[in-house]
């Protein structure tokens, strides 16, 4: 199983918990990453979620950690 780092208020690792159990809608913040590509024409790619990929629609959010270039 994945193990996400478990961070506080102030992004300081406070321990380590399973992938699954940080998405159950709890409020557990963890760490997380984006990775964003651009070609040539400045175009976005964006990435498909697979078709059997586990789903939980109701926990997607916008993400507030980006920053222009």
């Amino acid at each position: 199983m994945d193990e996400l780092i478990l961070i506080d208020k102030n992004d300081q690792g406070i321990g380590y918990m399973g992938k699954e159990d940080c998405h159950l809608g709890n409020g557990v913040l963890h760490r997380a990453f984006s990775f964003f590509i651009f070609n040539d024409n400045n175009e976005l790619l964006i990435q498909r979620r697979s078709a059997i990929q586990r789903m939980r629609i109701i926990f997607f959010r916008l993400h507030g950690n980006l920053k222009s270039l």
